[in-house]
Formats: structure tokens, sequence, C-alpha cells
């Protein structure tokens, strides 16, 4: 029978030890630098080494993110401690910048790599690329539906991770980044800022009024729960189940790691059920993976922790408010309440029954809970922190119990005039011990084969459980339990010791120096077409290379780029293919183009391998491919790439840098209102009561309303074939710096065209410094600030 791993996640020790003790078979956790959730306490490196040792004795893995983009000038650095990481003996590292990648699968090759969700792997094309690179466990977008997974599997013998529990980001992980445009902080640097959790009004476009009466939240998702679901992940062969929640405290760590654990085991409990409910909830969702969309999967009123149903107000008896209760409730509960965001929350100090103070009070019974701010009767109360529960945490954390012990066989001979032999074995472990001094005879009371087990199994406060003792006693002998206790002890502490050994190889950092690469000034112009709107008055004259969607490319629109410049190059864009799984279209249009196109452009893994799978030796790599390094860049060298995009979250000096270890064509976006989030749900699902994608092709939503955010400004979005993107409200606008974009060495200038411009003037502003635009407010992006 397989065996599914249950990975749990770790955000300072108190966590890792309810982890491991709820019964998770690995832990996740970072270290204090390159890691994705650089706001929870994380590790020091003596942590680490202690936190091995004691998992690594229960039987537990532990996993180290080093799930971060890494700057050119921090490579070096990066790879040292994800060797530090292998000398302490770290079961794997969860990585999700490819030149990383690229360099402990070169110069540590004995540390295990894990395929981060930053990576955006949504199918099995990536997996099979990623293979070459030893990657040893794939952790897929959260995004993929069932029926792909089911696919997946069937066409990967690949180990396979999917997220089961916890926080949902709204955007394709790797791919969001309107943390770094709205709130100053990179998600792909471990900082993000939870914008989507924030509030926005929906505004009609025609009339600028609010279609909404109170805040909502169309960005932020519930909490993602698919405890009903989860024997139909095991029964296609789905290799880790993976908990989200590395900035949770460690009661909902133990909850939701004993809710999985029993579920897996064959157990089901209705009471940790509520518990789970209890210590964090947005309202529960199985997510995009089995079909949950619009209502069903956002947190559209509230992004906070809605907790557990706890009671409806009564009566009011001065400033206490009388609560019947339908669960229990304890003094140091935390409640929260209101009509709409349920805004108003505190801690219980009192609660009053029959006039007098109590401690608790259980389902069913009226109880008045002293109340902090004004409470009204017809409140609907919600329990969102349960003191019991914390403090039976904090106890079982605390205890030396754990859940995987491992099973110890003890043989053991005894004779008059020998020293007692004893041999331990658990699992492929095994050890010798012999007693100090030879066995006498019994004067009185002499020891029994009972006596001997008995001893021999009080194994407490280890991680052994004695299964088997078989104990050959001849004659009549006296052992005293000192003795055989320090036998067991010795035994034990040498069976410790074989666990912890591990045969790490020295490895050689020595990357070398690499080579600089002379880079000329003189810039190509590249034009990405996001829409087709009035494309035949486009000056494609001025224009190098123009990138076209699959989907509205036509024989139409060639001919126009080929009639105003023949010498126009046109690549074929895939962008966001294998979210949709439109690939027989893609191909078809391929084969239909292929004279007409010079190349491909592809925005993530699985977009590159599908590309090389048509056999494209020309393949363009978007600014998603999140390249921060020349060693990044080697990576798509070494795939066949023959130009990218810097990211969006480099500086010039980062591009600059980058640029002079390349000798690939490379790509710089100056004019652009850029795409910061890539969605599957549609954030304006709820207006129309949309539970599917149905709809979706003949809705004018996108065309009608716009979000806008705390600070006024209006974020455009679009939606098709399926995915929603959001716009940065103000352009990227680079058309007066070009001289200094230039000295980069990158090959093109990129434009953006969305249909909402005079494109025309924008080509001549950035060609030329033409002043003609109206450039109303813009950004410069992250080009002349170092990225958080």
């Amino acid at each position: 029978m397989k065996k599914h791993e249950l990975l749990a996640p770790a955000g300072n020790s108190e966590s890792f030890y309810a982890a491991v003790k709820a019964g998770a078979d690995a832990v996740y956790l970072g270290g204090k630098v390159f890691n994705a959730r650089n706001f929870a306490d994380n590790f020091t490196d003596n942590d680490l080494e202690d936190l091995i040792k004691y998992a690594h004795l229960a039987g537990v893995k532990v996993y180290v993110t080093l799930n971060t983009l890494v700057k050119e000038k921090e490579i070096m650095e990066a790879l040292e401690y994800a060797n530090y990481l292998n000398s302490i003996n770290v079961d794997a590292v969860i990585v999700q910048d490819w030149g990383l990648m690229m360099l402990i699968d070169k110069h540590i090759p004995g540390l295990n790599i894990h395929g981060s969700t930053q990576m955006t792997i949504c199918d099995y094309f990536g997996i099979e690329l990623l293979d070459k690179y030893h990657i040893k466990k794939n952790i897929l977008a959260r995004e993929t539906p069932f029926e792909r997974l089911k696919l997946i599997r069937e066409k990967s013998d690949k180990s396979l991770e999917v997220f089961i529990h916890g926080a949902l980001c709204c955007s394709y992980s790797g791919q969001c980044y309107i943390s770094a445009y709205f709130g100053g902080r990179s998600g792909n640097r471990g900082r993000c800022a939870q914008t989507c959790r924030l509030s926005f009004d929906i505004i009609d476009k025609e009339t600028g009024l609010k279609a909404n009466d109170r805040p909502v939240y169309p960005l932020s998702l519930k909490e993602f729960n698919i405890g009903s679901k989860i024997q139909k992940l095991a029964d296609i062969g789905i290799d880790t189940f993976k908990i989200e929640g590395r900035m949770r405290k460690p009661e909902y760590v133990d909850r939701i790691v004993t809710y999985y654990r029993q579920l897996l085991d064959g157990i089901y409990d209705e009471n940790v059920k509520k518990q789970v409910e209890q210590v964090f909830s947005r309202g529960f969702t199985k997510g995009l993976l089995f079909g949950d969309f619009g209502k069903d999967l956002m947190a559209y009123d509230s992004p906070k922790n809605t907790g557990s149903l706890l009671g409806t107000v009564k009566n009011i008896n001065g400033n206490s408010a009388g609560v019947q209760l339908v669960d229990d409730v304890s003094v140091g509960d935390g409640i929260t309440y209101g009509r709409n965001e349920r805004n108003k929350g505190f801690i219980i100090e009192r609660l009053v029954q029959k006039g007098k103070s109590i401690k608790e009070a259980n389902a069913g019974e009226l109880v008045y809970i002293k109340a902090k701010q004004k409470m009204e009767i017809g409140d609907v109360i919600y329990k969102t922190f349960n003191k019991k529960l914390s403090d039976e945490v904090s106890i079982r954390i605390k205890n030396d119990d754990i859940y995987h012990l491992r099973p110890l066989d003890f043989d053991v001979r005894i004779r008059e005039g020998e020293r007692i032999f004893l041999r331990a074995v658990s699992g492929e472990h095994k050890t010798e011990v012999y007693s100090d001094d030879v066995v006498e005879g019994a004067k009185n009371a002499p020891a029994e084969v009972e006596y001997v087990i008995n001893q021999l199994s009080k194994t407490g406060g280890t991680v052994f459980a004695v299964k088997d003792a078989n104990i050959d006693l001849v004659g009549n002998v006296f052992v005293s339990k000192s003795v055989l206790n320090s036998m067991r002890r010795k035994a034990i502490e040498s069976l410790e010791e074989k666990i912890l050994e591990h045969d790490k190889k020295e490895v050689s950092l020595e990357i070398g120096e690499r080579e600089a690469f002379e880079r000329d000034n003189d810039m190509r112009y590249s034009l990405n077409m996001n829409s087709d709107r009035d494309y035949e008055s486009i000056k494609f004259n001025e224009i190098d290379l123009v990138y076209i969607p699959y989907y509205f490319i036509s024989e139409e629109m060639v001919d126009c780029i080929s009639e105003k410049n023949d010498d126009a190059e046109i690549v074929l864009s895939f962008r966001n293919v294998s979210k949709t799984y439109d690939y027989a279209e893609a191909e078809r249009t391929y084969k239909k183009f292929n004279d007409s196109i010079i190349g491909i452009q592809v925005d993530n893994i699985d977009g590159l391998a599908f590309a090389k799978s048509l056999g494209e030796k020309n393949i363009y790599c978007d600014f998603e491919m999140n390249i921060m390094n020349q060693y990044s860049a080697d990576f798509l060298k070494a795939e066949g790439v023959k130009c990218f995009t810097h990211s969006v979250e480099a500086s010039l000096e980062d591009i600059d840098e980058i640029n002079k270890g390349t000798v690939m064509k490379t790509e710089c976006i100056v004019y652009s209102n850029l795409p910061l989030m890539t969605i599957r749900n549609c954030p304006l699902a709820h207006m129309k009561n949309c539970r599917d994608t149905s709809k979706c092709s003949s809705c004018d939503m996108y065309d009608r309303y716009v979000l806008k955010d705390r600070k006024g400004y209006l974020i455009s979005m679009s939606r098709n074939r399926g995915i929603t993107t959001i716009y940065n409200p103000v352009h990227l606008y680079m058309a007066d710096r070009m001289y200094e974009v230039k000295k980069t060495g990158s090959d093109y200038g990129r434009i953006d065209y969305d249909g909402s411009i005079d494109i025309n003037k924008v080509i001549e502003s950035v060609k030329y410094g033409i002043e003609e635009i109206d450039k109303g407010e813009i950004t410069r992006g992250y080009y002349y600030k170092e990225i958080l």
C-alpha cells in the first residue's frame, strides 16, 4: 500500500514540536534567509541543527525553504547556505530560483531539491523537463484541477506534492507582483504584504458609482480544506499532502495535522473537525482543485478569521450580553461579532450564570458575557480562539509523547558465569551491548523472563517502543534492575547515534569566475500585443519584433505587419497556455503560422517544455520566468531559450549585471500597464452569483467595472479563456529614460499594447523621445530601487 506523506508547516519551535507530536511525516520550515515567509519567527542555525536531530530520531523528515528569488550578489551566499543545510542532514530544500536550483544540482548532488509552487508548475511538461535537474518532488500550483492531477499522475511517475489545507493565494504563486507594486514588498522575496486581503470598491466605469454598499474583498479567498476529499487524492497516487501555515499558531498546526493524520489513518472525529474551524477559518473551500468558483471560493465579506459559531445574543443586561450557546465557552476564549465584517471582538474575561462568576459554560446553556464593546440583541457570536485547546496544545508540546514511535526488538542471552548479551534492533539499525560483569547465581528470588522484559520495556521519554523481546534465560541467576536499565540506556543511545549518522560528501563550491560579455547599446524595439484592437493603424514599420497571442493571430494581421515592415519578426505567444491546458489549439495555430513566425513566447516552465516538445528552437521567455541572476539565465540558455524578458522586480543595476554574464538576447519592458496578478477565479463572479466558468465567454463585466483601492486608484482587469489578469493602475513609463535602459545592454525595449492607448504616440515617444503623450501618473517600477 502506497505511503502518503503528511507535510506540516512550522514558523517557530512550538509549531515544529506540535507538528511532530501530532503525527506529521515531514515538516517544512525556513531559516533566517532566502525563505518566502520572512515575517515568521523562523530558525537560527543552532535551532535547525537541534530540531533536525529531534525530527530524525522521531522518524520525521525536515525540508528547509530556499524559495525566494536570488539576486546576483546573493547567489554565492545562497549556495553556501544550501551547503550548510546539507552538512546538517536536511532532507531536502524547497527552491524557486532556477539558477540556485541548477547550482545546487551541480555542486551539492547529495542535497534533494523540491520544486517550489513558486515555480508555477501546472502540468507534466514542466515536471519532465525538471527531471534532468534531479528535482525530487514537484509542488504543483494550487489552481491545478483534480482531473488534470489525474492526468499528470498518469503521465509522470515523479513525486507529486499538493496543498490540502490553509490560506490560498489569489494569483498563481510566483507570478504575483501586486504586493511589490502596491505594498512595496515582494512576495517572490518572502515579504508579501497581503495586498489581496485588502478591501476594494467595485466601480461602474460609466457612472463612476460604487456597485458595493459595504467593504468587499474580491481578491481574498477562503481557507482551503479538502478533508472530505483527501481519499480521492490518495486514490490517484499523490505522494505528499501539504498543509499551509508557517505564519499560524501552534494550536493551528496541532489541530490541522491531527485532523489529516486521522483521516489518512481511517479515523473520523467530529470534535477534531469542529476544532479545525476554531483554530482558523475564513470559511472553507475545496478550492479550484475540486471546482469551487466565485462565492464558493471567495472570502468576499471578510478576510479575517471567522472562527466557529458560538451562539446568539438573546438579551442585554447592563454591560453584559446573554448568549444562547451552541458550543462550549471558557474564560480566555476569543470571540468576534458584527453584522457584516464581524469587525468587533475581544477576549472573554468574565462569564456569569445565575448571578455567579463561572470559568466555563456548555453548549445549550444561556451565559452572560461581560462585553468590552457594544453588543446588541441578535448579534451572532463566533469563537476565534479556544483557550482550553491552546492550553492543551502547550502541554502536549512540552511532554515526551510523540506520534511516530520506532519499533524496538531485543534479543537477550543470560547465563551464569557469562556477561549478559543484548542485541537491540530498530528498523535497519542494530547494536549489541554486554554487561560489565558476569552473571552470578541467585541466592533467592532468581530472575524471571517477565521481570527482564518489564525492565527493558521502560522506554518512556525516547522515540522507541518495545515490540518484541526474546529472552534466553537459563538457570537460577540474579540480575539487578540497575544492570538491565543501564544496558537498555546504552543500547538506545547507540541506536540514536546510528540513526543520526549521515554520510555527506565534501563538495566544491568553486563556481569559477564568469566571463563578462561586451553588450551593445544599439537597442531594437518589440511590441507585445495584448489586444488586437485597431491593429491596422499601428506603425509596425517602427517595430522590430511583435508578440501575438495564439488565440487572435490571423492571416490578415500577419499580412498587415509584413506590408508595413517586411523585416519585422513575429513571435507566437503561448502565454497562459499551461494554465488553460489549451495545447491543442496552440499547436494547431503554431503549425498554421509556422512559416510566418520566428519563435514562441512562454511564461512558465510548462510552456517552455511544451514549446520544446513542438521542436521550436527559438523560445522567448516572458518576465514571469523571474530571472534575477546570471545563473538563472544560464538555465534558460541550457534549455534552448533564445531571449528572455527581465523581471519587473529587477533594477537597472540588476539587469546590467545579468546582461554582462550572458550572450542571450534580453528584453526590458519600457511601457506597460503591467499584469500584476494571474488568476483562475473571477473577482466579479459574486455580482452575478457565478459558481463556474460556463458564462465567461458572454460576460461583459470587465468592460463595465474596475476595482478601486484605498488610495483611489482604478484597477483594470481582463478575462480571457478562463484566466483573469489584474493590471497596474499606472503605466510603467521609461520613454524619457531610454538612454539609461540602453546602457544595460538589453537587446529589446518592449512596449505592451492593451488597446486603450494611442500606441503610435507611445512608440514614437519610446524610440525618439517625442513627448506627445499625456503620461498622467507613471511608475518607474523597480528600475531605480532595490526590491524588498
